[in-house]
């Protein structure tokens, strides 16, 4: 029998622990079904019948097989892990996707602890983290105690079921791969008195290029009247690397490293920054480029200017917050870049991620002026929400794509910074 549930209700099954949930109306509201007795899922039938699915493992163990049909409805398998059969989880749409958080780790998300996006199975997906894309759980761990960077990789070294630790100085913590077969372990660690002292566990999502045009709608030819085009100032790229083979762009390079992790594409060549996705070289032509290549028609806005290169997103335009958050360190640290471009982002936040956390603290350490790509997501079902305050001076300069009649495009969220 098929009972219609309010969204975000709690679903208790027992041993096998088996439930298909189909969205049933507009409001979100959730209908659980129970399985039948040969434990196979059901799922709506006809036109609206369910499209490919995706198996998820969740950070605590748990299975979910997840689907939406043509007109958008979830379907949603959930296979609880092993000593975890009598537990209930709650199942919601939101604005930002469809979350399923079992039961003993919603304290923890509504501590703020638990990053909520760990349970959204839509981000997940979209990450490219389904079951049969990767058999590692990228996630980012905080510590309470302050850690030097030696002692935060030896710490992360010893979370159960996780890999490859590297140390994020700025936010106190580290980029960790769960492996999969061992979630278990890790949400049995996890949930010990003092939680491993992790203060913040968060999904190590993906942030992907973003674009921007055009120099006349933010003045520069009155900058350059006046004196200003960039001479002496070194500005940072976050991005996909550099043709540094452009006539715009030759003798602009003073530093540049490959942040792109072996086994990504373009990954494990710290010295090899070519750009060969292409976003990386437009953004740095849009900085500082000469306009040789087009006897100076489509110079940048700062022509003056040299840069420091990071190649933190991969030859498919997509990085890992964790990546992002080290070529942020280089650049501020070791570059010494005064401003750096981040033309890239995920969804909006409320400030208290891993890279907004990363924004403030090496601001407030270094005065190095992050310029981070804004109000390139949306609109979503919700008015947008007031964009987040940075804790450090100066604050982070959101970058917002502009319409060509000098407007934020209708179709663009005014946004949290990211």
């Amino acid at each position: 029998m098929r009972i219609p549930t309010p969204a975000g209700h709690p679903i208790l099954r027992g041993f096998v622990a088996q439930v298909t949930a189909v969205l049933v109306t507009a409001a979100a509201a959730l209908a659980a079904t129970a399985p039948p007795a040969n434990g196979a899922p059901t799922s709506p039938a006809g036109p609206a019948a369910a499209q490919a699915t995706t198996k998820l493992t969740l950070i605590t163990g748990d299975s979910v097989t997840y689907s939406r049909d043509r007109e958008g409805r979830a379907a949603v398998t959930v296979d609880l892990g092993a000593g975890r059969d009598e537990l209930t989880y709650q199942a919601r749409e939101a604005d930002t996707g469809y979350y399923v958080i079992p039961k003993d780790a919603q304290a923890y998300v509504n501590a703020g602890v638990l990053d909520k996006e760990l349970f959204n199975l839509d981000r997940l997906a979209a990450s490219g983290y389904a079951d049969t894309a990767t058999a590692e759980l990228p996630i980012i761990v905080q510590y309470g105690q302050e850690l030097s960077v030696a002692a935060l990789g030896k710490r992360a070294g010893t979370i159960k079921g996780g890999t490859k630790p590297r140390a994020l100085v700025s936010v106190n913590g580290a980029a960790v791969r769960v492996t999969k077969a061992r979630t278990g372990e890790f949400w049995t660690g996890f949930k010990q008195p003092g939680n491993a002292g992790l203060r913040r566990v968060w999904l190590d999502a993906k942030s992907t290029a973003l674009d921007d045009v055009s120099n006349a709608q933010i003045g520069v030819a009155t900058a350059w009247a006046a004196g200003f085009d960039g001479t002496g100032t070194q500005v940072g790229i976050i991005d996909t690397g550099i043709d540094g083979a452009h006539p715009d762009l030759a003798g602009k390079v003073t530093a540049a490293r490959n942040f792109v992790p072996a086994g990504r594409p373009g990954g494990g060549a710290p010295d090899d920054v070519t750009d060969r996705h292409g976003h990386g070289t437009h953004v740095a032509s849009i900085v500082a480029g000469t306009g040789a290549a087009s006897g100076g028609r489509y110079k940048g806005v700062a022509p003056g200017a040299t840069l420091t290169i990071a190649k933190a997103l991969d030859d498919s335009g997509g990085a890992l917050n964790s990546t992002i958050i080290e070529a942020m360190q280089w650049q501020a640290a070791t570059a010494k870049a005064r401003i750096v471009s981040m033309s890239l982002g995920s969804g909006p936040t409320d400030g208290s991620d891993p890279l907004s956390q990363a924004v403030d603290d090496l601001t407030a350490e270094y005065g190095t002026l992050f310029v981070v790509a804004a109000g390139n997501d949306g609109p979503g079902r919700r008015p947008p929400a007031p964009p987040a305050a940075p804790a450090a001076p100066p604050r982070p300069a959101p970058h917002r794509r502009l319409a060509r009649r000098r407007r934020v495009g209708a179709d663009r969220r005014r946004g949290r910074r990211r």
